[in-house]
């Protein structure tokens, strides 16, 4: 989905959540950064919560401490850490070991187990973020056959953004069979009425400007380990 999609709703969640003080840290050398930050912002004050601090960071950066000293002060419930998780693990571990204790919320591109090998498994606690797709024992079966295969083939466990890409793979083959064809019309016309495709990131259609309308999950860490899933609520 868009990150507008995202950022709008971890805005609503962290006000859910209870999270009254919101502190942003944001990738200021990405649009990704920039954009999930303002979304995410104005959707948290539109809902009654307040942003107390913004610091930004430049991708490639591995030291934060002045950064977090400066939000620190602010004494934010969370921090807002839009970015990826290179730094995203890095702004973990340097937080708990100023003895910052906040909640720490990202958007999808905290999705990577790096993410807590950056942070350290002691210090990958109350982290919660975006997340496209889920697996466990209760997921369905064509999730858990997407996983047994993956691993199989790559050695290690897919991460969302390899689900997703294995979903849009699937997606045209999908219209390319309902529209009985291979021509570029008519498999996006086919594309633009999927309803309710059936993935392993989950069940979506397309609204009419062809953006998928999905579920959002959030994942929160707790000893680096996932202790809990949440859907945002609307």
């Amino acid at each position: 989905f868009q990150d507008s999609y995202q950022s709008q709703a971890l805005g609503r969640y962290a006000v859910q959540k209870g999270w009254k003080k919101a502190a942003i840290l944001k990738d200021n050398s990405s649009d990704y950064g920039q954009n999930v930050a303002e979304d995410f912002k104005k959707t948290f004050q539109e809902n009654g919560g307040e942003v107390v601090g913004e610091e930004a960071y430049t991708s490639g950066d591995s030291d934060f401490r002045a950064l977090l000293t400066n939000l620190k002060k602010q004494e934010p419930d969370v921090v807002f850490v839009a970015g990826y998780y290179q730094e995203g693990g890095l702004i973990v571990k340097q937080l708990r070991e100023m003895g910052m204790n906040t909640a720490v919320l990202g958007p999808d591109g905290f999705g990577n187990q790096e993410l807590v090998n950056l942070a350290g498994k002691e210090n990958a606690n109350n982290v919660f973020f975006v997340t496209h797709f889920l697996h466990d024992e209760n997921s369905p079966q064509v999730v858990k056959n997407f996983v047994k295969k993956y691993q199989e083939t790559y050695g290690n466990v897919p991460d969302h953004f390899s689900a997703l890409a294995y979903d849009a793979t699937y997606l045209v083959i999908d219209a390319m069979k309902r529209a009985n064809s291979t021509k570029g019309e008519e498999v996006q016309k086919a594309l633009a009425e999927t309803k309710d495709f059936k993935g392993v990131t989950g069940q979506f259609s397309f609204d009419k400007e062809h953006n998928p309308v999905k579920e959002v999950y959030i994942q929160e860490l707790q000893n680096g380990k996932v202790a809990k899933t949440e859907v945002v609520q609307k």
